[in-house]
């Protein structure tokens, strides 16, 4: 009797154990890198006598574009973009200097950038205990103010999980990604 008990409670484990790993719960929860990524996913200089000339830059406030559907998230999210590659740009670069409001109308380049992609996974994904997942994309250019040609182009593309790091940092990250490129030209 103790022993039909046994083998019943053991068979009863061993399908709970299977159908659990089966459903994904005890996946690996895998967390986005703390250590930025040392390039851009694009990066091209169009006018590179102009670029290595150096100049003031000003930013404009990088805009949600039109499939963006968490507005006010997705500008929070432009302005740390913004803020990271403003402050990379001044720590890496001699030949480059940010101008800000008040002095904009000495900027030699000005900086455009949307954000073309800020998603997060579906309902049903999260129901089926995955991890949240955000993906974040933005595309912009520099032009020169004098002529209005564009100097550079460039592209990052992040997706991460929110455990480990918050939205801010890895949009900060962005940032400092694509002021590296401008800084630099990598």
């Amino acid at each position: 009797m103790v022993e039909r008990a046994l083998k019943a409670m053991f068979c009863a484990v061993f399908v709970l154990g299977a159908g659990l790993c089966g459903c994904g719960f005890f996946r690996s929860q895998r967390v986005a890198a703390s250590a930025p990524a040392l390039s851009i996913q694009y990066g091209r200089i169009l006018e590179k006598e102009v670029w290595l000339a150096g100049g003031k830059i000003g930013i404009v406030p990088f805009r949600p574009g039109d499939n963006v559907e968490d507005y006010e998230r997705s500008r929070h999210a432009a302005l740390m973009m913004v803020k990271g590659l403003a402050e990379t740009v001044t720590a890496v670069s001699n030949k480059f200097k940010m101008v800000y409001a008040d002095k904009s109308a000495e900027a030699d380049f000005v900086i455009n950038g949307h954000i073309t992609d800020f998603a997060k996974n579906t309902w049903w994904q999260r129901w089926g205990l995955r991890p949240v997942e955000i993906r974040i994309r933005v595309e912009g250019d520099m032009t020169d103010r004098r002529t209005g040609e564009k100097v550079l182009l460039f592209a990052e593309q992040k997706t991460f999980r929110e455990k480990g790091m918050s939205e801010d940092d890895v949009t900060y990250i962005i940032g400092e990604n694509i002021g590296r490129f401008i800084a630099k030209g990598r």
